[in-house]
């Protein structure tokens, strides 16, 4: 027996407000009609125009017409200029990206009708999912759900949960794809929809008390952080359609069986749910292969270049050609393209050596199927971040040979870290002057070394958290290994301190590298021949610490004995003066002194007489 649904409150007043507009059909009918006829007086503005469609928006807009195609070109406008983030393939394409079980709809409505969209990001593998393919393919659950009659008068509810959240995920959501998603789910034509976020670690506990006061006032009501209080989530959602790791008395979530309602929709999801805008667009992939397809006619001074240099003429290639594709057709296990443009790339780069370039073309099989990651054709939005560095580029003219020109800038860096390091470097200059200004003496000498450190280290993690590509377990190596080694002989600490210095830098690399870093089946032993590294840096460090330490011991000691030897011989001087005086007077012992000085073979030879008168 099914459940009857509480109405929604917010459906509630707007139909005691408009006269129940959802039960005059006349109204309804009217309101669609006059939808349709503003879109379709907009030529740029290609989408559905059944009924169904047209109610998504009117009923997110009181069933108002205007304000409803007003919504929709907003909607549309924002898609064409962020076309990489909405859906354009089918569910099937998907297949690998939702066998990963981090989004589903539930089975079930809530006591109001809505329906729930429940997201486990701890789900995710970031190896081989990227932000953008996750935010796309929830379009195909939450589209099937906003061409459902009750969704699109009661609303939906998100669950997002947080449980099993990696260190890693934090760089995976990017904040140009968090504010893009932030904004797709704002202008979706529905006129209810809540977020409640659960499972939340308590660091993000301790983030979202900071940030929960500077939330406005409507986002509070749409967004609701429960953490593990399921009495809390309860408030809103009753329990009797959430599974138990809720709280609630369902069972477990069966995300096969999701996901087969998802394929038992494929067409529906291509004929209905799709825009004809969105559905016209094919996958970058297709689009470059049909583009590069076709092979081009080439001009008369290169066709005699190439009939000298590669006996090509247009008789013999067509004929290299269909032999090459049968040899590629009769081979099951090659599933390559045999277009007339891919063949002559092997056949030319064999010089029409059909056996050679059936050779070859078996070894760039095999390799792309070992590392298939290497053969992915992106789409230039998705490598904006790469593009912008102006790293690498393409010459528009050829050289005298007819090659392309290729220039790959190894320095280049993107602007973010030449701020960064600009503005380490600026801090470490700003210190080393105030050093030089003469705080020798002062009482915040002894912090100095640790502020120095703590720049060092702070640049070191900033490069890691803000690199815009897949950290990998060498990332910054060697700057950890000479910033471990500077510590033991550059910083005037004891060696406890610089130790304590050393383990700190070494353990926030390890953490940084394994949190941030491309989980694989080589991350352990790349981690393991750092620890090593690290290591032996320390060892190192300890080595040309304890030899400095020994040579200023030994500096200092004999400093020492020189001085103790320099007050003895002048103590010893000044009794001889003593004793001189206290037989001889002053003048005397004066006169003999300087003889002593100015000849020594006149000792004990000459007498020293003076007359004294009236003494």
């Amino acid at each position: 027996m099914s459940k009857k649904h509480e109405p929604n409150p917010l459906y509630r007043n707007r139909e005691n407000d408009d006269g129940n507009i959802e039960g005059n059909e006349a109204t309804i009918h009217e309101a669609i009609s006059s939808l349709r006829t503003l879109v379709s007086g907009e030529k740029n503005l290609k989408v559905r125009m059944d009924d169904l469609f047209m109610l998504r928006y009117l009923r997110a807009s009181d069933f108002k017409p205007k304000e409803a195609f007003q919504k929709m070109v907003k909607v549309y406008k924002f898609k064409a200029k962020h076309e990489e983030y909405f859906c354009s393939k089918s569910p099937l394409e998907y297949k690998e990206l939702l066998s990963q079980n981090f989004v589903t709809l539930l089975e079930d409505r809530d006591q109001r009708g809505r329906r729930l969209l429940l997201a486990k990001m701890g789900n995710i593998d970031t190896t081989k999912a990227s932000i953008t393919d996750c935010i796309r393919m929830n379009d195909l659950w939450i589209e099937l759900a906003m061409d459902e009659d009750e969704t699109q008068k009661n609303g939906m509810i998100l669950i997002i949960d947080l449980g099993g959240f990696p260190v890693r995920l934090f760089k995976f959501l990017s904040p140009k794809a968090t504010i893009i998603s932030a904004l797709k789910e704002e202008m979706r034509p529905l006129k209810h929809t809540e977020i409640h976020v659960v499972n939340t670690s308590s660091l993000l506990d301790m983030l979202i008390s900071i940030v929960n006061p500077l939330l406005s006032a409507r986002t509070k009501q749409h967004v609701h952080f429960h953490g593990r209080d399921w009495t809390s989530l309860h408030k809103f959602i009753t329990p009797d359609v959430l599974p138990p790791e809720y709280g609630g008395h369902k069972p477990e979530v069966d995300f096969r069986k999701s996901q087969q309602y998802l394929y038992d929709n494929e067409e529906k999801l291509k004929d209905k749910i799709f825009s004809a805008a969105s559905m016209a667009a094919s996958t970058f992939e297709q689009g470059f292969a049909a583009a590069i397809s076709r092979a081009p006619q080439l001009p008369p001074e290169w066709a005699e270049k190439a009939a000298s240099e590669l006996n090509e003429t247009p008789e013999t290639a067509q004929e290299n050609i269909n032999s090459l594709r049968r040899m590629v057709l009769a081979e099951t296990n090659l599933h390559v393209r045999t277009d007339d443009a891919f063949l002559l790339r092997f056949l030319r780069a064999r010089k029409f050596n059909c056996a050679k370039a059936f050779h070859m073309l078996q070894r760039y099989y095999v390799m792309k199927l070992r590392c298939p990651e290497l053969f992915k054709v992106p789409r230039p939005s998705e490598k904006q971040h790469i593009l912008e560095m102006q790293a690498q580029n393409m010459l528009d003219e050829r050289d005298s040979s007819g090659r392309r020109v290729y220039i790959f800038r190894v320095g280049v860096q993107d602007a973010l870290m030449r701020g960064l390091t600009i503005a380490f470097l600026g801090l470490n200059f700003g210190l080393l002057a105030w050093c030089c200004r003469g705080i020798q003496h002062s009482s915040i000498w002894a912090a100095v070394p640790h502020l120095a450190w703590h720049l060092a280290n702070s640049q070191l993690l900033a490069h890691l958290f803000l690199k815009k590509n897949d950290v990998t377990g060498r990332d910054s190596l060697g700057w950890v290994l000479l910033l471990d080694y500077l510590l033991y002989v550059t910083l005037p600490l004891r060696l406890r301190y610089c130790v304590v210095l050393s383990v700190g830098t070494c353990a926030s690399y390890l953490v940084a590298v394994v949190g941030l870093g491309r989980s694989d089946a080589h991350l352990l032993q790349q981690v393991i021949a750092n620890c090593l590294l690290l290591l032996t840096a320390n060892l190192l460090g300890l080595t040309s610490y304890y030899l400095a330490d020994k040579q200023q011991r030994r500096a200092f000691l004999e400093t020492r004995q020189s001085l103790e030897m320099k007050l003895v011989i002048e103590e010893q001087s000044a009794e001889q003066e003593r004793l001189l005086l206290s037989v001889l007077p002053e003048h005397v012992a004066v006169e003999m002194r300087q003889d002593l000085v100015a000849s020594k073979d006149s000792q004990f030879k000459k007498i020293y007489m003076s007359r004294h008168e009236n003494v």
